[in-house]
């Protein structure tokens, strides 16, 4: 008969497994983003990559998060760097994601079309604007026409006669 174990003892020597095998440490996987949330509290980034047949969970802690040049979406194709283990509190096989790229759209692209498409929809009611960070007052035609200068901006805040918006990108 068998030594009988506990299952924090069978979650340990799984995880221990896993954790020695070089060939985990550092892959390159390549799948489409599904139920991604990123933890407002955290800053941790929560999601699974499948393909056409599988899927795995995947964290992405807030301190790689913040290194990403775009913002993950339901659905988007990427490439993944991370390391493949066992959570050991549930058992839970997951990865572990240093960074992301876009599949096919290059990151600086991708950024830069979602912050158009950002500012379109937050400028399309605004009588006026103002960039925090360019200390400048500015216009919705001359963002679009200049958005690459506004890519790393912090703050536009953006005034009409009713309401006042703060976008953050």
């Amino acid at each position: 008969m068998a030594d009988v174990i506990s299952v924090s003892e069978l979650n340990h020597y799984v995880k221990t497994l896993l954790d020695v095998n070089d060939g985990l440490f550092d892959l390159a996987l390549r799948g489409e983003i599904a139920n991604f949330v990123q933890n407002a509290r955290s800053g941790h980034c929560y999601f699974s990559l499948r393909d056409e047949a599988c899927s795995v969970k995947a964290v992405m802690f807030r301190t790689d998060a913040r290194r990403m040049a775009f913002r993950p979406e339901e659905g988007m194709r990427v490439v993944v760097r991370c390391r493949a283990t066992l959570y050991e509190r549930d058992g839970a096989f997951q990865v572990y994601v240093n960074e992301m790229f876009p599949d096919g759209l290059g990151a600086a692209q991708l950024a830069l079309e979602q912050l158009k498409a950002r500012l379109e929809k937050v400028f399309s009611y605004c009588n006026f604007c103002y960039c925090l960070r360019h200390n400048s007052n500015v216009c919705l035609s001359y963002v679009l026409k200049y958005t690459q200068f506004y890519v790393n901006c912090q703050h536009i805040i953006c005034f009409n006669l009713i309401n006042f918006y703060r976008f953050s990108t």
